[in-house]
């Protein structure tokens, strides 16, 4: 009799035992597959990112092959708005036709499209004011870089107050180590009477420092601007060098 206790203890323990290690194996796959999971979310939210950006800079191209200059080009929206829900047009009064509006069927035949699930809210970047742009939202500037084009500044989309995250990611796509914060603020939003701006060669350059050097010669990549601006990463992506 104590024998057969015996056995059925062993037997117990062995069910346990096995119990046990089915339950760390289940475990861990789950683990594993929601970590590949985030990982497959975040790269399909890189390359969404990134496909529009190319589609944007496209329709900007298909305006300037019609012979407009760069000018002339318009950003108008009536969709782009502020974190308090004003709307921000953007309007380019030098562009009095739609053929010269990027977000028209008959100029750059692109939909305006804003990435709020991407942005950085909660809480807001420091500095972000609710005039600020929300985050997620899509804008125009005139940018320097270094090592693209001269020294004219080159016209450029923006994605304002990106996830950090999001933005470690698409550096990673341009072999841009981390996170970083450029050694300059300069920029001249895109609209009304800014044609002038494309002249301007004051504006200080992206990766002219030591500090922010990884960022000369890309076209593509996400930083903050030095302080006292707003310390919000921000995606930038060159639409045409000069």
């Amino acid at each position: 009799m104590n024998q057969e206790r015996g056995n059925v203890l062993f037997i117990i323990l062995i069910a346990v035992a096995l119990f046990a290690a089915l339950s760390y194996a289940v475990t861990s796959s789950s683990r594993s597959s929601g970590d590949n999971s985030k990982e497959e979310e975040e790269e399909l939210e890189v390359a969404k990112v990134l496909n529009y950006l190319s589609h944007v800079s496209f329709g900007v191209t298909r305006i300037r092959a019609s012979g407009t200059p760069l000018s002339q080009i318009d950003f108008y929206t009536n969709k782009r708005i502020t974190s308090e829900g004003d709307v921000v047009v953007r309007d380019n009064e030098l562009c009095i036709e739609t053929t010269c509006e990027v977000f028209s069927a008959d100029g750059g035949g692109v939909s305006y499209y804003a990435f709020p699930e991407l942005g950085e809210v909660d809480p807001l970047p420091n500095g972000h004011l609710p005039s600020y742009l929300r985050p997620g939202e899509l804008d125009a500037w005139l940018v320097n870089i270094h090592d693209v084009g001269t020294e004219l500044p080159e016209m450029a989309l923006i994605i304002s107050s990106v996830k950090p995250e999001l933005c470690e990611k698409i550096n990673q796509k341009f072999e841009i180590p981390g996170l970083v914060t450029a050694d300059t603020r300069a920029r001249t939003i895109w609209h009304k009477d800014k044609a002038d701006a494309l002249n301007d060669t004051s504006l200080d350059p992206f990766g002219a420092s030591a500090s922010d050097s990884v960022l000369a010669g890309k076209r593509t990549f996400c930083a903050r601007r030095s302080p006292p601006a707003p310390e919000g990463y921000m995606v930038i992506h060159v639409v045409e060098e000069q």
